[in-house]
């Protein structure tokens, strides 16, 4: 399937946007109508996001009870937290990427993929990620992404020499527990450490009347926290190996 931009905000026809009922339309002019009105969303949020980039460098969102602009943002248009903090990231990023502002303000590129890549487009790598994500679905865009966001990851522990962990880790509504860490070598060693000394102790008592079942645990408390609070204080970053 190939995968085709979205047109630009001012080329979309001005005969899409009347009011004829979606019954009324062929197939071919109900998808020159999404087709045109997401060009058109897509212009109207960046021309959003770079009001939201002004409007928080003047701290305009101050008031009683707002702690941030994020929250001001959530409070008064209805977006979650998580949406919010998005939204602001990504308005703070874009004068930075003036290739890929510009595409979005001109509806040629989706909020997705403008969301994407501000998680790792430089002004050096900005034109050849414009290209890539051009002929390139959202999906595609998302991958890419987190490929690069890996590789400079690790470029920059080897550079400073030390690997870095952190987790996150969540409680599924089964009651079942969600864990993911990426662990220094020293870390990971300790966390096993705990968890085999953890176990051994479960199964110890397993059975034993005279010791308490420990509370039942919120099945919909979710929270990314540093690995620390999972297994204990971990050390610094560890240095990796010569």
């Amino acid at each position: 399937m190939a995968v085709t931009q979205l047109a630009p905000a001012n080329a979309v026809s001005s005969s899409i946007f009347d009011d004829a009922r979606p019954e009324d339309l062929s197939d071919d002019e109900i998808a020159d109508r999404l087709v045109g009105y997401a060009s058109q969303v897509a212009a109207m949020t960046a021309r959003f996001l770079d009001l939201l980039a002004e409007f928080d460098d003047r701290s305009a969102w101050g008031g009683d009870g707002i702690l941030s602009c994020a929250h001001w943002l959530s409070w008064r248009t209805g977006l979650s937290m998580r949406t919010a903090q998005d939204h602001l990231r990504v308005a703070h990023a874009l004068p930075e990427l003036p290739l890929i502002g510009e595409a979005f303000s001109h509806g040629r590129l989706s909020y997705s993929k403008v969301r994407a890549l501000t998680r790792v487009a430089t002004p050096e790598r900005e034109q050849e990620l414009l290209n890539v994500a051009s002929s390139s679905t959202a999906a595609q865009v998302e991958r890419l992404v987190r490929k690069l966001r890996h590789i400079d990851r690790h470029a920059e522990e080897e550079e400073r020499g030390q690997i870095d962990s952190r987790g996150s880790w969540r409680w599924n509504d089964d009651g079942s527990l969600s864990v993911n860490l990426r662990l220094a070598p020293l870390d990971g060693a300790r966390f096993l450490a705990g968890a085999v000394r953890a176990e051994y102790e479960r199964t110890r008592i397993d059975g034993d009347p005279d010791v308490p079942l420990p509370p039942v645990p919120n099945p919909r408390r979710s929270q990314r926290n540093p690995v620390g609070r999972i297994c204990g204080e971990m050390s610094r970053p560890t240095s990796l190996p010569r």
